[in-house]
Parts: C-alpha cells; sequence; structure tokens
C-alpha cells in the first residue's frame, strides 16, 4: 500500500492570480528605465542605482541591458516562489525611485546651472 509522505514542503508555488502584480512590475521598470534616461540628460544629475556605482551616468544601453536582461535572470527563476506582497513590495520600491527621478528632475529643471547635455 502506498502511503502518502506527511511532511508539507514549506515552499509553496505562489505564481497563481498575481498576473496583475508582475504587469505592474513590468510597467514600473519601465518608468523607471524612462525617467532615470531623462534624468541623466541633465548635467547635475547622477545615477544613485548602487549597480551603477563605478558609472554615474551610464549609457542607454546599459541600462536596458540592466533592466531587459539582468533583472528578468535573476528575478523569473525564483517568481513562482513569491508571493503577491514579495511583488508589491518591489514594486513599491522602484515606484518610490520612478517617484524620486521625476521629483530630481522637476528640480534640476529650475536651476539655470542645470542644463541638459543632450
Amino acid at each position: 500500500m502506498l502511503r502518502e509522505n506527511q511532511k508539507k514542503s514549506p515552499y509553496i508555488l505562489q505564481s497563481e492570480n498575481n498576473n496583475y502584480e508582475w504587469a505592474t512590475f513590468a510597467l514600473i521598470n519601465v518608468l523607471d528605465v524612462l525617467s532615470t534616461l531623462d534624468g541623466l540628460e541633465y548635467s547635475c544629475i547622477t545615477e544613485d542605482n548602487p549597480l551603477f556605482r563605478n558609472n554615474k551616468k551610464p549609457h542607454r544601453d546599459h541600462l536596458l541591458i540592466h533592466k531587459l536582461l539582468i533583472v528578468p535572470l535573476i528575478v523569473y527563476p525564483q517568481s513562482h516562489y513569491w508571493t503577491k506582497n514579495d511583488i508589491q513590495a518591489v514594486n513599491v520600491l522602484v515606484g518610490s525611485a520612478v517617484i524620486n527621478n521625476r521629483r530630481t528632475i522637476a528640480e534640476a529643471k529650475q536651476f539655470s546651472n542645470c542644463p541638459k547635455i543632450n
């Protein structure tokens, strides 16, 4: 007679019904890239992402590679274990970066000593 193992795994797949959160994740990351690129056009604005600590004015292609290649390679393999709250927490974090980018750009526009580079 076969018996099912009574020990339950502490790991639970969370992939169901998170489509809204993942769509929001993608949208917020696109907004992050766009607002970062917009901000880097000003001479007084630099990239504060610690992953770019050696390059305060990364090229557009580096930002796109980071967001479109590196982030999915890190996030996707583990995405089935992310809860709705996990995704929402990351969305709040990246969303706050977008808000900060837009605020910084608005401030830069007010200063005459911060011209657009491009």
